[in-house]
């Protein structure tokens, strides 16, 4: 049961901590200036970090790297995605291999998740 709270806890915070707060808006630029300013907004799930992880408690299913044989241990998931401007997400990709299901069971989360 602990590597299954390992596992859950990881991925849960793994995805939090890679965001960064949003950053205000900078000021207009003067005008007649023609200055053109990139503005980006990191994505946040709705609720914040104890949105994402009760998100995570209700979907996640923990026993799918159990039931597929894996040894006890803690291992890490590292999904890379892009999010759009409308929140939805394309392009996963799993940056990492260990098998017994961990890394489609963390793309089929966030992949249900809200916008």
């Amino acid at each position: 049961m602990k590597m299954i709270l390992s596992f859950l806890f990881v991925l849960a915070h793994s995805f939090l901590f890679s965001q960064k707060p949003e950053p205000p808006p900078p000021p207009p630029p003067a005008s007649g200036s023609g200055t053109f300013q990139k503005i980006e907004v990191e994505p946040a799930f709705p609720g914040g970090e104890k949105g994402w992880t009760n998100y995570l408690l209700k979907n996640l299913n923990p026993t799918v790297p159990v039931t597929k044989g894996v040894r006890t241990g803690t291992y890490t998931v590292v999904i890379q995605f892009i999010v759009k401007k409308d929140g939805t997400i394309k392009h996963f990709k799993a940056l990492t291999n260990h098998g017994f299901g961990m890394e489609e069971e963390a793309i089929r989360v966030i992949k249900t998740r809200p916008k």
